[in-house]
């Protein structure tokens, strides 16, 4: 499976070779917000990827448009191994899909390798709807309500719909937050987002886990099954990620060398703490796998974006 990414495990005795010439200033990776998990994530990256490219790694952020400002002043930058761009399902995949003007998408974005990796989850706010068979009853007699803060949740919600046959009425928040009132409160049923946005929530009892949407069962909540586990076909082979992408005609020996020094730095123990705290999981590929995953996850999108009317 395309998701069965090389875990970095020891990674860091791997030797990173090094020119003399490169590099021989700052790195700079560009990500799509300030403040938010993507920056944080990046921060904590690229601190010990700069340890093992031997220089300064300095994250700036380029907010606006969904990310397509981010992605559009990385693939405008010199190809010569000085600035890169974290990219994610949503930015790499969803906005393209959804965007009434996808050629505006930047689509020739180097994969360098993926960066780490997270689980999202399906929450109810239903208190009678415990796993996704009751979810299905419930709607037979209900109308149902989802909250679609942002790409990844629409399409996301819209998989879940389209693979357990049911109607999903998406409502337009700006993001999460500003929805967690309406959620609560039931006036919205659905949600699709990282388990760490409404962990507490659920703990607390306000909220049901439904199913986890990654590889593996969330260590937080064992008992919430995946949906691989539940064979639901509209999320065969998802899950979500953080990846590092060059721009266009970056030369193979600068990309071969950031990966693998990429990889090292996943492979460190403190850097791995850190990232679980944020629950992310420390993962690396090689920048061929990354472009595989791409590919795989965006002919899935499509048909899912497509399928649920979500551009009209």
């Amino acid at each position: 499976m395309l998701w069965r990414l090389l875990l970095v495990v020891a990674v860091s005795a791997i030797p990173v070779s090094a020119s003399a010439e490169y590099p021989d200033k700052p790195v700079k990776i560009i990500v799509s917000t300030t403040g938010a998990a993507i920056d944080l994530v990046t921060r904590m990256v690229g601190e010990k990827l700069g340890e093992k490219l031997g220089t300064k790694v300095v994250v700036q952020s380029y907010p606006g448009a969904g990310g397509l400002i981010a992605l559009t002043e990385a693939v405008l930058a010199r190809p010569d191994g000085y600035t890169f761009v974290v990219g994610t399902n949503s930015l790499m995949i969803g906005g393209p899909l959804v965007s009434k003007d996808p050629g505006r998408w930047p689509s020739n974005l180097v994969p360098v390798g993926v960066m780490g990796q997270f689980d999202l989850a399906v929450s109810t706010s239903i208190k009678e709807v415990k796993n996704l068979g009751d979810l299905k009853a419930y709607s037979k007699t209900h109308k149902l309500f989802g909250i679609a803060s942002g790409i990844t949740g629409q399409v996301c919600l819209s998989a879940l719909a389209q693979g357990i046959g049911i109607q999903i009425n998406l409502v337009q928040y700006r993001n999460l937050g500003d929805a967690m009132i309406d959620f609560i409160r039931g006036d919205v049923h659905l949600s699709c987002a990282a388990v760490a946005s409404f962990a507490g929530r659920v703990k607390a009892e306000e909220l049901q886990l439904l199913a986890i949407i990654g590889r593996k069962r969330n260590s937080l909540f064992p008992d919430t099954p995946t949906m691989d586990e539940l064979k639901i076909k509209t999320f065969e082979g998802t899950f979500f990620w953080y990846g590092l992408f060059a721009p266009p005609q970056t030369p193979d020996a600068i990309i071969i060398q950031v990966n693998q020094a990429l990889c090292a730095a996943l492979g460190d123990e403190q850097l791995r703490a850190l990232l679980e705290g944020q629950g992310v999981e420390a993962a690396c590929s090689t920048p061929e796998r990354l472009g595989e995953i791409l590919e795989f996850q965006k002919s899935r999108w499509r048909k899912i974006v497509n399928d649920s009317g979500l551009v009209k």
